[in-house]
């Protein structure tokens, strides 16, 4: 977290967004380009985690339940997090555009 540049622009970002991918027959994440393997992604904040891991989405809360042992349902939180997406998605045109 912090205040990185991004794309030419000094943006605070409150979010953290990880993805790799697995091999069908691997346990183990790597660099996969050809996404032939399990996608698995996680957005992080400083109060919930959403993500996707090995085809199935969990949302945390993570005021109410720091070490992520109590998965909610992703539904119920649709809006919060596709408000957050919209947001971060503006940021990166905004980005693009001071770069050109």
């Amino acid at each position: 977290m912090g205040k990185p540049i991004i794309l030419g622009g000094n943006i605070k970002r409150e979010y953290i967004i990880s993805e790799g991918y697995q091999k069908k027959d691997d346990k183990h994440l790597r660099h996969d380009p050809t996404k032939q393997g399990i996608r698995n992604w996680c957005i992080r904040t400083k109060t919930w985690k959403y993500m996707e891991l090995n085809g199935k989405r969990m949302f945390f809360d993570l005021e109410k339940d720091p070490k992520e042992n109590e998965p909610l349902s992703p539904d119920e939180y649709a809006d919060c997090i596709g408000e957050y997406l919209k947001e971060w998605q503006r940021e990166i045109i905004k980005g693009k555009l001071r770069m050109m």
